[in-house]
């Protein structure tokens, strides 16, 4: 899933409402304009592809090579050291690569990588024409990831979860797949209470729109302990709203867990 532009801004309230249900909450969303924005992201992911040192981030730019994810960058380089060197990721609402591109200079050393995005059909057409390079691949859907290269060894879930309407169904689909680590990263959790479903509310500068997004507890994570151990877990960097705990954390199939 594509929505871009998601950033910290001082005083604005992000996170707006409590909602019944997915439908409810969209209907009191005004969406957005997806080929405007996506047109931003696409500009920016081609200045990060021809200018190292530039980063895209929810489509904008970063100069310097942003801060790097070194939580993740841990979580991807043990699964590779675990594996003898061969990794296969598949990052799911991956845009058109922003975490391959920032980071894929941290797995240099990994002998047999593939990086695999799952986006919708917009997206992947622009990363198949304009991205596919390297270890990077773009997909429709996780059966066709595996299709292709086979189970992956590690899914990167960033700032994916909240956007689903079904977001526990997605997880189940991975349980059921036996993947070895599946890596939650950006996602927002209550701080106390159950899980709410909220209206995001994009600040005009940025672009005009809004659209449902899940604050999640923790029963979201309790249907993974039976084959997972959560083995890290770390702040992320997303900052909007105080009463919500944005986190990553890495789960672990047992059989795979350290002794």
């Amino acid at each position: 899933m594509l929505l871009a532009l998601r950033r910290r801004w001082f005083g604005w309230k992000w996170l707006r409402g409590d909602y019944a249900d997915w439908d409810t909450a969209l209907r009191a969303s005004c969406g957005y304009d997806d080929a405007k924005v996506f047109a931003a992201v696409l500009a920016s992911a081609r200045a990060v592809r021809d200018a190292p040192g530039l980063v895209e981030r929810d489509g904008a730019l970063v100069s310097g090579g942003g801060e790097p994810n070194l939580p993740l960058m841990a979580c991807l380089l043990r699964q590779a050291a675990d594996n003898g060197g061969r990794l296969r990721v598949l990052d799911y609402g991956g845009a058109l690569g922003s975490l391959w591109w920032q980071h894929g200079s941290w797995l240099r050393g990994v002998q047999d990588l593939r990086w695999n995005v799952v986006e919708q059909a917009h997206v992947v057409a622009a990363g198949q024409r304009e991205f596919s390079v390297g270890p990077l691949r773009f997909y429709l859907t996780l059966d066709d990831v595996i299709a292709a290269d086979g189970r992956p060894d590690v899914v990167v879930l960033s700032s994916v979860l909240a956007y689903l309407r079904e977001p526990d169904q997605l997880l189940a689909q991975l349980q059921r797949l036996q993947v070895p680590q599946i890596v939650i990263d950006r996602t927002g959790f209550v701080r106390e209470g159950r899980r709410r479903l909220v209206v995001q509310h994009v600040p005009p500068r940025i672009y005009p729109g809004s659209y449902p997004a899940w604050i999640f507890d923790a029963e979201l994570l309790r249907a993974l302990e039976s084959d997972y151990r959560c083995e890290a877990t770390w702040p992320a960097i997303d900052r909007f709203d105080p009463s919500v705990d944005f986190r990553g954390m890495s789960f672990v199939r047992r059989e795979f867990c350290a002794k």
